[in-house]
């Protein structure tokens, strides 16, 4: 039966279809024709041959970004903002590289005003899907993991890059919301919350959960200084959804001092000694149901942020959480051939992983090796590789979005374009890069090089939709192997946490010439670096060369860091840097 929109077999827009293809189905397999060979076309423009964008081509693009940015709200200006993370990466990595403080700045404005806007659930932890507005103040509120992942290890790059401890918080706070709300005991890492729930009057809509109506925070936490939360809060009377209110934290506490007559102290600490009780009455509320799928790529990212978050924050739980994540997902997210599924419900996988989905998975464990030192998590990077290269082959160079035997109406295709998540096939290119130093595959190497040169002119023209291309392409890759250390060498790492770089432990058996068997066997590079004299020991090496042997944290730091301008955290630029408010 046709519906309102016209759409039946008897008439409307399906009707004519059918008459149409009754009187013109020559025509309409022709215009199909042409179609299909459109779409055969890469968008990308990919070719066999191709050079990596120059550094001066780089530098523009970083330019452009800051550029665009909102100088009061940061993001990129527009009347609707997305986290797009890709190009904040891109625009910190520049500013480590050169020392570009206004791509410090873009980015610190912008990690700002979304950790204090209404886009970040200040109750609840972790971040909201996008902002409806240049302010960040209305979101729309769904939660899906692969923004918080993406969010969370941006806070803490940012934390060290930007020497601001409060990023550190905001991470934190964002993997607390993951481990609480969308990780399973066995695990399972789900895909997200809804963004609608029943209201006070029973009807489902928007935001219901998140929202706040004047006196309902007076209710939660007692008169004395519920008024002065509410205010400081930033909620009123009219409110700015349907009469009721998005918190934010972007009234200083010294207002809410004076105005109601709080000590400072006091007034500093107003929300962090409520929000227990803020939290235990909106838990009263319905609450928006979870998707409990497992995404693959969604949980790739997830594991590369809680690795991060632990090795930096130095916070076992979040390296315990990886590893079970790691392992769940490599049990759950595959079939009975071991081929890789893109989703998993309650431990049953469904539908051929995509190249996303081997990408950020590969990235994560890659990741949380880096963190662990575990040679499991380097193994499956590597068994994931020889599958992406096995089935997703671009005919050129780069890699398809599908694998070859995916069922699909038109030709196989690349990708390249950042979307809601970083492309998949310039994040597989800089696991490549890694991994070949890693495992001394220089065919890897090369592999990855090829992948970035073809697309380096697209994203070049378009650094906003393809920040994760550059990234890549600007980004050296470097190996650390540290032997002997007594703690000192890690240290510095974890204080660096250096994007371009990965670091492999190699505990040197006294009898030994080399590290222990199992590091030489799935690390080559590692091969003969020992403790010499019995100390610490550190080489640095890329895929041409290792670096003299590193003796002191100054030393390592300056290997690691060689060719990059901010070379210490204790350089980082002044929170002057900030937005306005």
């Amino acid at each position: 039966m046709e519906g309102r929109n016209g759409w039946g077999p008897s008439g409307g827009q399906a009707g004519r279809v059918v008459a149409l293809y009754r009187t013109r189905a020559a025509d309409l397999r022709s215009h199909a024709d042409r179609v299909a060979d459109a779409l055969a076309t890469d968008r990308s423009g990919a070719a066999a041959e191709g050079t990596l964008p120059s550094r001066d081509e780089i530098d523009a693009a970083a330019a452009a970004i800051v550029e665009a940015t909102d100088p009061e709200w940061g993001g990129v200006r527009s009347r609707m903002k997305f986290p797009m993370v890709p190009v904040w990466d891109f625009a910190l990595h520049r500013y480590r590289a050169t020392g570009d403080l206004a791509c410090a700045g873009a980015v610190r404005r912008t990690l700002d005003a979304m950790a204090t806007g209404g886009i970040r659930d200040h109750v609840g932890g972790g971040f909201h899907r996008y902002s409806t507005d240049r302010a960040w103040l209305i979101p729309h509120f769904e939660k899906m993991l692969c923004d918080n992942a993406l969010l969370a290890r941006l806070y803490v790059e940012a934390s060290v890059a930007l020497r601001e401890p409060a990023f550190a918080e905001v991470a934190r706070d964002t993997l607390d919301f993951v481990l609480r709300d969308l990780a399973g005991p066995d695990g399972t890492l789900f895909a997200g919350i809804d963004a609608d729930s029943p209201g006070p009057d029973g009807a489902s809509r928007e935001g219901a959960c998140y929202l706040w109506r004047v006196g309902e925070v007076r209710d939660a936490v007692g008169r004395g200084e519920g008024d002065a939360l509410e205010w400081l809060l930033g909620v009123t009377p009219d409110g700015n959804v349907d009469g009721a209110s998005v918190l934010t934290r972007r009234t200083p506490p010294a207002e809410a001092s004076a105005r109601f007559g709080i000590p400072p102290d006091r007034a500093a600490t107003l929300f962090v000694r409520h929000r227990a009780a803020l939290a235990a009455a909106r838990a009263c509320r319905p609450a928006p149901a979870t998707d409990r799928k497992q995404v693959t790529s969604w949980a790739g990212l997830a594991i590369a942020a809680l690795a991060e978050a632990g090795l930096v924050l130095g916070a076992s739980r979040y390296l315990d959480a990886a590893s079970r994540a790691a392992d769940r997902v490599w049990a759950a997210n595959r079939f009975a051939d071991s081929r890789l599924a893109r989703v998993s419900y309650e431990g049953r996988p469904a539908a051929p992983g995509t190249l996303d989905d081997h990408a950020h998975l590969a990235y994560g464990l890659l990741w949380l090796h880096r963190a662990t030192g575990d040679a499991v998590h380097l193994d499956r990077v590597f068994r994931l590789i020889e599958e992406v290269r096995a089935r997703f082959a671009h005919r050129t160079a780069g890699f398809n979005s599908t694998a070859d035997d995916a069922v699909a109406p038109f030709p196989r295709r690349a990708e390249p374009a950042d979307n809601a998540l970083p492309s998949g096939a310039a994040v597989f290119a800089r696991v490549l890069s890694f991994a070949g130093v890693l495992a001394g595959r220089s065919d890897w190497v090369a592999d990855a090089r090829a992948a970035l040169a073809s697309c380096a002119a697209s994203a070049v023209r378009q650094p906003f939709g393809m920040a994760s291309w550059l990234d890549a392409a600007a980004l050296p890759f470097r190996v650390a192997v540290i032997a002997g250390d007594d703690g000192l060498l890690a240290a510095a790492f974890r204080e660096l946490d250096p994007p371009h770089a990965t670091v492999v432990p190699a505990p040197a058996p006294a009898s030994a010439s080399g590290p222990d068997p199992a590091t030489a066997a799935s690390v080559p590079v590692a091969a003969g670096k020992t403790a010499i004299g019995g100390g610490r020991t550190a080489w640095v090496c890329d895929p041409s060369r290792c670096e003299p042997p590193a003796r002191s944290a100054h030393d390592f730091r300056a290997a690691l860091m060689r060719g990059w301008v901010v070379q210490n955290p204790e350089e980082a630029p002044p929170r002057a840097l900030g937005p306005r408010r």
